[in-house]
């Protein structure tokens, strides 16, 4: 299987796809490769809440936080589900290093 240094997600914002996006892609990156995509608003600590859910629920590729920012859930909630926790953010960038077989935030 090939293997790169920086694996670059940009495609459908709706939750299972990019889900499948990013779970497809952690085997290609090698070891102290980065991990990383776009159109990232906010860390699910930010927006965890019933109308979050309902967000999601709907399949909303886009939708407006309580606070009335808006985010991509789909892209917030899958990259919190594989991770975990809040992970590396520039400007809308989100990124993770891959170091043996787990993966850790980026310094910017």
């Amino acid at each position: 299987m090939p293997s790169f240094d920086i694996v670059f997600i940009d495609g459908n914002h709706v939750y299972e796809h990019v889900l499948e996006d990013i779970v497809s892609s952690m085997p290609l990156v090698r070891h102290g490769g980065i991990l990383c995509g776009d159109d990232f608003d906010r860390q699910y600590s930010e927006v965890a809440g019933k109308s979050h859910i309902k967000a999601l629920q709907d399949g909303l590729p886009f939708t407006l936080s309580d606070e009335g920012s808006g985010y991509h859930p789909g892209i917030t909630q899958a990259v919190y589900d594989v991770f975990r926790h809040n992970v590396s953010c520039y400007g809308r960038l989100w990124a993770k290093r891959k170091i043996d077989d787990r993966w850790e935030n980026v310094g910017f």
